[in-house]
């Protein structure tokens, strides 16, 4: 057996950042050798009959080998690429296959941002396939070494690492129903399209048409791989665009209305001032007072 874990200690400032780390550590058991290993402290080590519940966040990446985990309500099987998220007050247990043992990486963090972080994920399903990710793998092997040595402000940089994996699973759950798929190479290419298009008039259903699928199909599965619909992405790059031209040019607000693909310099200042709440003039005014 080998393991090695560092068990934190916080300060206020490390609490009102938002995220901070209560353990970082390493572990690969092998075959037919006891778990959990021993050392560690009371309330995280447990006894299998037992279980346990934690008044924290974990999550524990498997790179290699197998075993299980269970909750009260269910029995999931683990696999190498496995990414288990525990969410606090959650009775749970988990261990590797006897004959297999396996190799976990696992981090215990805590914090005010992870309120609203958990809801993007669903806490019923908490075993999520990320294979064998290098960047996932590299924070967790980056966080435990800033936690190694403890330096100042260590917990800010390891809070970074912690968002970073929760990020990545994110997006991996998010894509994993569009890899390799008809619909994601639609999407990819309607959005070079409107990039490159960006001040001509066009219609979504024209564009839809173009890539050979229905608009309302082609709407809806837009949505759901960007999390806004077509319109409203077209529309956001527009808002950019004027952003940078009102920030580094000498353009008129007429004159960046039209460069940035706005049918007119009204409904320019109508959808700049929505998604600002100051108007063009405005913005530039308060960039050049800074």
């Amino acid at each position: 057996m080998e393991q090695l874990f560092k068990y934190l200690t916080q300060s206020e400032d490390d609490k009102k950042w938002g995220l901070y780390v209560n353990v970082a550590g390493y572990a690969e058991i092998a075959p037919n050798e006891k778990y959990p290993p021993k050392g560690h402290p009371e309330g995280y080590h447990f006894i299998w009959e037992d279980g346990r519940v934690l008044d924290e966040y974990q999550m524990l990446y498997i790179t290699k080998g197998k075993g299980v985990f269970e909750t009260r309500t269910t029995k999931f099987d683990v696999k190498e690429g496995d990414i288990i998220l525990i969410a606090p007050y959650v009775w749970h247990r988990y261990a590797p296959d006897s004959e297999d043992g396996w190799r976990e990486h696992y981090i215990g963090f805590n914090g005010e941002i992870m309120k609203s972080i958990i809801d993007f994920f669903d806490v019923e399903s908490p075993v999520v396939y990320v294979g064998y990710n290098e960047q996932i793998l590299n924070a967790y092997e980056e966080l435990f070494d800033l936690t190694q040595q403890e330096r100042i402000g260590y917990q800010q940089a390891a809070s970074g690492y912690v968002l970073f994996i929760l990020g990545k699973v994110r997006q991996i759950v998010l894509t994993q129903g569009f890899a390799n798929n008809k619909i994601e190479k639609i999407i990819n290419k309607s959005r070079l399209y409107m990039r490159a298009h960006l001040t001509e008039q066009f219609s979504m259903q024209a564009l839809a048409e173009e890539l050979n699928i229905s608009y309302s199909l082609f709407r809806s599965e837009f949505k759901k791989y960007t999390g806004i619909s077509p319109g409203q992405y077209l529309l956001q790059l527009k808002i950019q665009t004027a952003k940078n031209l009102l920030s580094n040019t000498a353009f008129t607000v007429k004159e960046i209305a039209f460069k940035s693909g706005f049918e007119s310099p009204y409904y320019f200042s109508k959808a700049f001032r929505k998604y600002t709440t100051i108007s063009p003039s405005e913005f530039r005014d308060k960039l050049k007072r800074n």
